[in-house]
């Protein structure tokens, strides 16, 4: 039978929506983000080096970002050695060491090299041989979904396992910097999160993805892959840069983060009133602002920091995570609330009770 036959007759339903009774116990058991962690590259990118050429002022960039400030790699600042430092990091506040890996996801856009993975790269940077390795593609969501694909993995073990969680963007070396209004928002960051199915450290209690490939074209690169290889033609034309819609893609990150993060409140009976710490995707202020206005949830809850570092893509959320972390702003017991949304489309939210 045809599979758009199956599924218009709903004869894979059941097998989609409802899990075998083994795999729904598995899934209640405790999954704990035992270590966090973040590195940015050295060079500071001010506003003035977007307001020389006259096409935008401070005052612009500004109100529409909310971004005063972004982290840009140097050529040596390799985006494997990056992550590699956030991992390191990471696992010392675990308190494992490389040997008890036993997967590294890497998700990003911007990979070192097409081919090996950069998971494999840090794998081997961290000598971690008994590691699976691979990468996720997500975008901005890519903290979720790799947060997401590992909670899977280790609800599914019947044994104690690690997994380290990567995540790595160098947006700026992907923008047309003539496109003064799109290069403005981002920076090059790098974050890892250590996920574990022990009983004890904050409790990563669920994560919701989703995605709409039909509005691919909102936030995407039309060429450099193989259906256009990269040639200079297509490079000089923009072709091989990031293109977006911004008008679309604001209503949508809004609504989309909204939704995802009320529905999974509702699914395990919490009102955004039980929030303590919001820590959304740091796409822009606007929207971050516009995200908080519609879930009615106070200012002080919510965690900022893209005046300082700018669009992060996938490492956004863990760097924000890992700076609430350890300022002290999320304590013990503190029930924290994440929202992502980016290119795919891809979006998603992910509740955590910090132990």
């Amino acid at each position: 039978m045809e599979l758009d036959t199956i599924i218009r007759t709903g004869q894979i339903q059941k097998s989609v929506t409802e899990p075998m009774p083994a795999t729904r116990d598995r899934l209640a058991q405790h999954v704990a983000i035992l270590g966090t962690a973040h590195a940015l590259p050295k060079k500071v990118i001010g506003n003035d080096v977007f307001t020389a050429s006259g096409a935008v002022t401070d005052e612009w960039i500004m109100a529409r970002t909310g971004i005063r400030e972004r982290r840009q790699a140097g050529p040596d600042e390799h985006a494997s050695v990056l992550s590699t430092q956030a991992a390191l990091s990471a696992m010392a506040q675990a308190g494992i060491c490389a040997g008890d890996l036993d997967a590294i996801i890497c998700t990003t856009v911007t990979p070192e090299m097409l081919l090996p993975s950069t998971a494999c790269q840090i794998q081997a940077h961290l000598g971690a041989k008994k590691a699976a390795a691979f990468d996720l593609v997500a975008a901005c969501s890519g903290f979720l979904y790799g947060a997401w694909v590992a909670r899977g993995l280790l609800a599914a073990s019947n044994k104690p396992q690690n997994i380290l969680v990567a995540n790595v963007d160098y947006i700026t070396r992907i923008v047309t910097k003539s496109n003064v209004k799109t290069s403005v928002l981002f920076g090059d960051g790098a974050a890892a999160a250590v996920f574990s199915n022990v009983p004890h450290g904050p409790q990563l209690i669920d994560v919701e993805v989703a995605s709409d490939g039909a509005a691919a074209e909102l936030l995407y690169i039309p060429a450099g892959g193989s259906r256009d290889p990269f040639t200079d033609e297509l490079h000089e034309s923009g072709q091989t840069s990031v293109h977006m819609n911004g008008p679309a893609l604001f209503r949508l990150a809004v609504e989309r983060m909204t939704e995802s993060s009320l529905s999974i409140l509702h699914k395990h009976g919490y009102t955004i009133d039980d929030v303590d710490v919001f820590v959304p995707h740091q796409a822009n202020l606007r929207i971050i602002e516009a995200v908080g206005q519609r879930l009615r949830i106070p200012a002080e809850k919510v965690v900022i920091n893209v005046d300082t570092i700018g669009n992060t893509a996938s490492a956004s959320i863990p760097i924000a995570l890992d700076q609430a972390v350890r300022a002290g702003r999320i304590k013990p017991g503190n029930l924290v609330l994440m929202a992502a949304f980016g290119g795919g489309l891809t979006w998603g939210a992910a509740l955590a009770e910090w132990g």
